[in-house]
């Protein structure tokens, strides 16, 4: 209720959150190419980058920086990470 209410009462703070977040989500698109997740398998050696586990070609497309931080979906900005 009382951030629906500080909404209401500043909507110009409101709009600016919202093109922020807009201005995020554009950097970072949920779709990553297949041939980019190649070359950072590669770059890995089909490890986890955390843990070092093999992956045997699994694993998950993260952020190194995340999008809630400003990260992209850029390939410097990726990396694979087991489950």
């Amino acid at each position: 209720a009382r951030s629906k209410a500080h909404s209401l009462a500043n909507p110009d703070q409101k709009r600016a959150r919202a093109e922020r977040r807009l201005e995020r989500l554009g950097d970072a698109t949920p779709i990553v190419a297949e041939n980019v997740v190649r070359e950072i398998r590669a770059a890995l050696n089909d490890n986890c980058r955390y843990c070092g586990e093999p992956l045997n070609g699994a694993g998950e497309v993260d952020h190194l920086t995340p999008v809630a931080r400003g990260g992209s979906s850029k390939k410097h900005n990726l990396t694979l990470a087991c489950m």
